[in-house]
Parts: structure tokens; C-alpha cells; sequence
């Protein structure tokens, strides 16, 4: 057989190349183009490290959130979100996951689209407000059917006014030396919370009678679930969303600020460490005194 001239050795490698450029090219073109789906694979661990240690939620509902994003229908756009027609929890895992890749990651551009016009159809509607007001003879009668080994919950609630997920947390973590009682204030306790704060759910101090302090002292919770605490807590219309707005109707009839009552229930805006904190604090002991010997139980 011959040698190979210049010019058939010439074409044979243009034609290599050309095969190897058509290979490539359809190599692309099968490739997924990128997806929220795709995005969220490659992110997943530090999307969930997110909202644990910046959103500060839940591990339980930071695994719904993650479970959520893994059955998303594929979303490459604005209009298959809009089509996707997600519930609730979904829309709210993918409003976490944009802020996410917004502000951890530094995506000013998500497939192309600012992260505003991501979040624009994503809205979560607002929860409906609790309309049940019950009564200080409700609040008894609930009681006495509240399991023996939850009185002391339901009383810090009741008490309090305070979120059932920050209580939860106090009595986990409950440290009789961070206990505050103010000499001139003796039969009011307070035990700051702020680091009980999870997303936007915020706690300052919790606030109950100092007569309770030795209680907590030795107490636990005896269901591990909030969910279970909260369905044994509950009886007829009383549950732990109906005490906390019983609690602010009573502060406000026995003539505690509305603004310190927002306060005392965590509502209030302040900056830790700032004077105008210090002085909520200081201003919440002194109103919590009124309820002192004029709660039901």
C-alpha cells in the first residue's frame, strides 16, 4: 500500500476534527439545560446547612423544605413556576432556596432572571388570623384536663404568652443562673430567649411568675414531638395558639402598655444590646407586676 500524499493526509484530519466538533456539539445538545431542579442538586447540603444556621428553622421542617425542592416538577422559567401551581410549604422552600442563591451564593441573575422576578409569583399567603377568644373559665377548665405531666408547660404558656416552639426550647435548655429577678420587682422572673429565635418568629425575654422558678428547676418535657405536646395540651377551644392571644387580651385589661405587651410576647422590634432594648426590659418588669396573683390558675 502507498504512502498517504500531503493532500489526503490534509483531508483526513480535517475530517477528524469535523467528527470531533460534531460529537461535541451533540454531546451539548443532549446535556439537560440548567433547571431550578439542577441547581438545587448541585447545592442541596448547603441549602439545608442554610436554613438551619441563617434562617435558624427547624431540623423538621428544614428536611420538609429539602423534600419539597426534590419533588419540584422541572422549573426553568418564570412561566413553569407559574404553571407548577406549588402549595404552600413547596412555595416556601423555593422562595428559601432563591434567597438562598441570592444571598449565600451571589447569584444576581438565576437562569437569566433577577431573583425578584423569581419571587414575585412565589407568594405564601399570609395565615389566617386566630378569631377564637376564650374565656378565663375555658383557660381553668383546660387545665384541669391537661395531662398531669404538662401543667407545668401549660402554666409557663399561660403565663408567658410565649410561642410553644421558644417555651420548648427554654425548658430543654433551662439554666436556673440565667434566671433574672430584679430586687426591686422579687415576685417577677424573666429568662432571656433571644437566641431561641427561629426565621422570623423572634422571642426577647420570657417573662412568668417567680414562684415558678423552682418548678422549672427539675422539670422535662415528657413528649419529644411539639406536635404531640401541643395535641395533649389542647381541649376544646383552647390550644397553644388560642392561649397566647387570650394572654395579650388579659394584659391589656390589666393595663399593660400595648407596646411592652408586644414586648413581652416577642413582637416588639428592638436591638439587643441597645439602650432602648435595655430599657423594654426594664419597663416589661415593672407592667408584668399587675398580672402578678390575677391570672386564672
Amino acid at each position: 500500500m502507498g504512502a498517504i500524499s500531503a493532500s489526503d493526509a490534509e483531508y483526513l484530519s480535517d475530517k477528524s476534527a469535523d467528527e470531533e466538533s460534531k460529537a461535541k456539539k451533540s454531546k451539548e445538545i443532549s446535556k439537560p439545560p440548567e433547571s431550578i431542579n439542577s441547581l438545587f442538586k448541585r447545592f442541596k447540603k448547603e441549602y439545608g446547612e442554610y436554613l438551619l444556621n441563617v434562617r435558624k428553622i427547624t431540623e423538621k421542617k428544614a428536611r420538609w423544605y429539602i423534600n419539597d425542592m426534590e419533588k419540584l416538577p422541572p422549573i426553568s422559567s418564570v412561566p413553569d413556576l407559574v404553571l407548577a401551581s406549588l402549595r404552600e410549604n413547596s412555595t416556601k422552600a423555593f422562595r428559601n432556596f432563591i434567597h438562598f442563591l441570592e444571598d449565600l451564593k451571589g447569584y444576581d441573575s438565576i437562569l437569566g432572571i433577577p431573583p425578584e422576578r423569581w419571587l414575585k409569583p412565589a407568594k405564601v399567603k399570609q395565615s389566617g388570623v386566630v378569631e377564637i377568644y376564650v374565656s378565663n373559665d375555658e383557660i381553668r377548665e383546660a387545665y384541669e384536663h391537661c395531662p398531669d405531666e404538662l401543667k407545668t408547660f401549660f402554666r409557663l404558656m399561660m403565663y408567658s404568652g410565649s410561642r410553644g416552639t421558644h417555651l420548648i426550647g427554654l425548658i430543654k435548655s433551662f439554666d436556673i443562673r440565667q434566671v433574672i429577678i430584679d430586687e426591686e420587682y422579687p415576685e417577677v422572673a424573666h429568662y432571656p430567649t433571644s437566641e431561641l429565635a427561629k426565621g422570623t418568629k423572634r422571642t426577647f425575654h420570657v417573662y412568668f411568675p417567680a414562684s415558678l422558678v423552682s418548678e422549672l428547676k427539675c422539670y422535662s418535657l415528657p413528649y419529644e414531638h411539639e406536635d404531640t405536646i401541643y395535641k395533649k395540651l389542647a381541649h376544646d377551644r383552647v390550644n397553644s395558639k388560642t392561649i397566647r392571644k387570650w394572654h395579650m387580651n388579659f394584659m391589656i385589661k390589666q393595663r399593660v402598655t400595648e407596646s411592652i405587651a408586644d414586648f413581652i410576647q416577642g413582637r416588639a422590634a428592638a436591638t439587643v444590646g441597645s439602650a432602648h432594648y435595655l430599657n423594654k426590659v426594664q419597663n416589661a418588669t415593672e407592667e408584668y407586676e399587675k398580672l402578678i396573683g390575677k391570672f386564672p390558675i
